[in-house]
Order: C-alpha cells, then sequence, then structure tokens
C-alpha cells in the first residue's frame, strides 16, 4: 500500500540486517563465547570468518539493490539525457531547470524514501551511489553537446546548480568538483 516495491523491500530490509549482524551480533556472539569459555580470547578466526562472509553477502546486495535503482532512476529519463534532447544550440533563456532534473530529483526522493527507516551509513552510502551516476551521466550529457549558444550555456549552469542544490548534502567531494568543473568551465 505503500508504493514501494516489495522486492526492494526486502533487499532494504536484509541489507540492514546484514549490517546489523555484521556490527552488533557477531561481536556480541562473540564475547558471550569468550566469556563461556568456548573460545579463547584471542582466536577471532570464527569473527574474521563470518564477518566476511556477511560482508560479500552484504556487497552482492548492495550492488544488485544499487543496480535496481539506477535502472528505475534512468529508465524513464534517459531520453533526457541525450545531447540532442534540448536545442543547445538555439534556445530561449531559461526559465527553469530541465525536465531531467526534475525528474531525477523526483526519482531521488521516491528512492530514498524507500531507505528511510534503515541506518544513516547505509543511506548514505545508497544514495551518494547513486548520485556518482547521476553527475557522471548528467556530466558526460552536457559534455557531449557541441556549439552551445549564451542561452544553452545559461541552461546548462542552471541545471548544473540546481543539481548541486538539490543533492550537495549526500553527494561526495568527487561529485561536488565534478559538477562545479562544468558550472566553472
Amino acid at each position: 500500500s505503500s508504493g514501494i516495491n516489495a522486492e526492494y523491500g526486502r533487499l532494504v530490509l536484509v541489507l540492514g540486517n546484514c549490517r546489523h549482524t555484521m556490527m552488533t551480533i557477531i561481536p556480541l556472539l562473540l564475547e558471550t563465547f569468550i566469556s563461556h569459555g568456548y573460545i579463547k580470547g584471542s582466536d577471532y578466526e570464527i569473527e574474521n570468518k563470518s564477518i566476511e562472509r556477511y560482508s560479500t553477502l552484504e556487497k552482492s546486495i548492495f550492488e544488485k539493490y544499487v543496480s535496481s535503482k539506477e535502472s528505475f532512476l534512468f529508465g524513464d529519463i534517459e531520453q533526457f539525457l541525450l545531447p540532442t534532447s534540448f536545442p543547445w544550440q538555439e534556445c530561449n533563456p531559461p526559465s527553469s531547470v530541465n525536465i531531467y532534473v526534475q525528474e531525477l530529483a523526483l526519482k531521488l526522493v521516491m528512492a530514498m524514501s524507500e531507505l528511510h527507516n534503515i541506518e544513516a551509513e547505509l543511506l548514505k552510502r545508497i544514495i551518494g551511489h547513486l548520485l556518482e551516476k547521476v553527475t557522471h551521466r548528467v556530466c558526460a550529457m552536457l559534455g557531449e553537446v557541441t556549439g552551445m549558444c549564451k542561452n544553452g550555456s545559461l541552461q546548462a549552469r542552471l541545471d548544473l546548480e540546481a543539481c548541486k542544490l538539490l543533492f550537495s548534502s549526500n553527494m561526495n567531494k568527487e561529485c561536488r568538483g565534478k559538477i562545479q568543473s562544468m558550472i566553472d568551465g
């Protein structure tokens, strides 16, 4: 009823459970085993192997989830991310951001709504990864445009500034730098 795909919800739940198990449950179990004399305090092989297996599982699930979100983000708006999707060479002065920026913002908010009740570190990791993809796609698309007129250049700057403003709190330094260099360039 929430509009969230059940498969995505399960992936997010398993991701959160993997992290919780690695960070909380395994250390607690190890502590309990040591305190009851089942293993020696210096034998961390069990903990390391357990964390390694959960880490491998978590990485696999993370990649599947992020891949599905990339398809979700870019599927419907791929047509707007082509250099030929906007008349960059002869356009009117900008009055608002392009449709692809609006669609990306909407879809990122929708993706974040699925993640609202997982731990903050995992949320930042997922959104950060998605924003790297967004930054790469938008900058690559604008980088392919040739012969931009003055208004086209203003529109591109407006779109990039909007992306920077909308997403900067979740962007890493590399993404912010890439967008800033496109704005300045």
